[in-house]
This record gives structure tokens, sequence and C-alpha cells, in this order.
């Protein structure tokens, strides 16, 4: 337990964290312990010291309570000396290790550790104290891992079962516009899917994906196009709507809104269907040409 002397280390009992079960290690990562060299390799400064002494905020009364690491004390209770805490990130990958009840002076600094205000995840730390270490959480942090290589595999087994119908959707609403080979476009689509499961998932699972997918189809086809600052076909020049930028990354989401809101919305929408057939006929009948 941390000696309690004169202001230091006057911690209600309640406030004390509780030492994890004996042969725990308990490790910290450190902040700001990485550099990158002349070569732009990262790497780890060579010695890093957490502070000996600190404080934290007692949530039951505001009070501030200093703490610290005393090492030595006079004979008239007064503070001496400090226990220095040095460390070398250099060999440990930047993280600082206890083993729960392999010394007094360990679980000490433990206590110490997990009570100052430098912790980045201390809830009772004073004002603008400045974070330098953070508790590692190995079962929250494998947790995480797990969440995340099941987000990416089940994003990549979606992209790997989509019928070829859906999977030509799907890419549209990538900004996939050559969808000629489905299994060239079924691996740019699945290397999406593993590249970023989360906006991978969010954009498929997105209702409004076909109408998406409708009008960038009809954009890499020339159907469409943006003329300052208003969508119009290609064919008469005719306007559709206007825009609320001059920005063709706007179209998309504003054709959407005006698909679902506006009185031409639904024949504006078969009508492009129709162009979309009507162009891609007369290109394999091009194609087809050729080949004779």
């Amino acid at each position: 337990m941390l000696k309690q002397v004169g202001k230091w280390n006057n911690i209600p009992t309640e406030l004390l964290p509780k030492l994890p079960p004996q042969g725990t290690r308990v490790i910290f990562n450190l902040k700001n312990v990485k550099f990158d060299d002349l070569e732009g390799k990262t790497r780890f400064v060579e010695w890093f010291t957490f502070p000996s002494s600190s404080s934290f905020i007692n949530p039951k009364t505001g009070q501030v309570i200093p703490i610290a690491l005393i090492k030595e004390t006079g004979d008239y209770d007064e503070v001496l000396n400090f226990h220095k805490v040095n460390c070398r990130p250099s060999k440990t990958n930047g993280t600082y290790s206890i083993v729960i009840n392999e010394s007094e002076l360990g679980d000490d600094i433990y206590t110490f550790l997990m009570l100052a205000s430098e912790r980045e995840d201390n809830e009772y730390a004073v004002v603008n104290a400045t974070p330098k270490y953070v508790l590692y959480d190995m079962q929250a942090d494998a947790e995480r891992e797990v969440a995340e290589r099941d987000a990416k595999f089940g994003a990549i087994a979606h992209a790997m079962n989509l019928k070829d119908s859906e999977l030509i959707e799907v890419a549209l609403v990538l900004g996939i516009n050559d969808t000629n080979n489905l299994k060239v476009v079924r691996n740019e689509v699945a290397k999406r899917a593993e590249q970023n499961p989360k906006d991978y998932m969010n954009k498929v699972n997105d209702e409004d994906k076909a109408l998406t997918a409708l009008i960038k189809k009809c954009l890499s086809l020339g159907i469409v196009y943006n003329k300052e600052g208003v969508l119009r076909w290609r064919k008469g020049d005719i306007k559709i709507f206007e825009l609320s930028e001059n920005d063709d990354i706007v179209i998309p989401r504003e054709f959407v809104r005006f698909a679902r809101v506006e009185v031409q919305g639904d024949l504006t929408v078969q009508s492009l269907k129709k162009e979309i057939e009507l162009t891609q006929k007369k290109a394999t009948k091009s194609t087809k040409k050729e080949v004779e």
C-alpha cells in the first residue's frame, strides 16, 4: 500500500484500485515514445520515466488527492526522496509491465499508476493532465480484434456470394464502373469488402443502393451528365434537375432524393433503365460487327 506521509497518499479505502490476482502481468502502453529514424523506420525512445508524484480527484468530494511513490522519509516524517520508475521502451516495444504480488514496490507502482492523472483512461484525472500511458486491456483488445476479423470475413463472404445481378449493382454503388468481366468485378468488390468492411456493408445494406447504382451506370455510359450544376440528359441536352453544387460527387445522393420525392422521379427512373438497355444493345451490336 502506498505509504501515507503528510499530504501524500491520503486515499479513501474505497478509491484504492483492487489488485488483480497474484501473478497477473499488467501492461501499460506508453505514449509519445515512437519516432521515425532517418530511414523512415519506426523506433522507440531508449528511456521513459514515469512521474514520481501526481494527483487525482475524489469523485465524491471533488477534493484533489496528492499521491506519490515515497522512497525515504526523515525523522519528522518529511519526504526526503521519491522512487524513480524508469523503463526502456526500445526493449519492450513501448510498454511497461508489472507482475502482481511479485514485490511490494511493484504493487505500489501499480496502485500509483492506476490512480495518477497521467493515465489516459483515468476518469478521475485532474483537469489539463497530460496523458503519458494507458492501461492495456488484453481481453478488450482481443474482443476488438475478433470483432474486426469477423466483420472482414463476413463482408468478404457477402461479396463472394452475391448473385451476378446483385454483383453489378453493388459494384456500381462502390464506384466500379467497368462491369463487363464478372470475375474481375467480383474480385474488385471483394477487395473493397476486405479493405473497409464497415463501409462496404453500410453501402450494400443501403435501401437506396439500386437508385445509386442506376445513376452511376448512367453517368459512366454518358446517358446523363453534369453541365454547370445541372444534371441533364445527353440526348437533347434536357434538364433533369439542378444540383446543390457543381460537383459530380453530389449527384448520387441528390438523384436518390429526386427519384423518391419529385413528381417526375419514377418516370425518370424508368426512362433511365430503358436508355441503359438501348445503350448496351448498341454496344453489343457494335462489338459483333467488329468481330465479323
